[in-house]
């Protein structure tokens, strides 16, 4: 099957799988929406201090890493960047309108932390991990 090159369009590198990568992103951002919207079940496991604070880093984290390594270009890296910025205060705005969960500015700090991690993988060697592991992926798989 003839797949267009995203790489020469000038958004995404250039990926075999490229629509499945760019769905796992977007799985990412449905993720993250689902568990920051919904109701949370009270428990009575004791959990460290800040513990939510680090869930944001993580997960803001790792969605700017995920697509750090799908973006070609510096300048779409930090327009993704700010755009997950900008998602994640409308997601606190949300939060605070739906009477359950609370607005709390600290996880947008947080979650600016995460994404700034995120987009220095960008600049890292690492960078183009998820392109080395689809170029032999795609390779085993031209194979069969």
């Amino acid at each position: 099957m003839n797949l267009p090159d995203a790489g020469k369009m000038g958004i995404s590198r250039t990926f075999y799988f490229y629509r499945l990568w760019w769905a796992v992103g977007f799985l990412m951002l449905v993720a993250i929406i689902a568990g920051s919207l919904s109701r949370m079940p009270s428990t009575d496991i004791p959990l460290p201090a800040n513990f939510d604070k680090w869930q944001h880093v993580f997960c803001y984290g790792v969605l700017m890493v995920w697509y750090a390594m799908l973006l070609h270009r510096r300048r779409h890296a930090f327009v993704a960047a700010i755009s997950f910025f900008l998602f994640s205060a409308f997601i606190e705005y949300l939060q605070g309108l739906g009477g359950y969960r609370s607005r709390d500015w600290a996880d947008l700090t947080a979650n600016l932390i995460g994404l700034g991690i995120g987009l220095a993988w960008f600049f890292s060697p690492w960078a183009n991990v998820l392109q080395r592991f689809d170029a032999r992926l795609s390779a085993s798989h031209r194979a069969r």
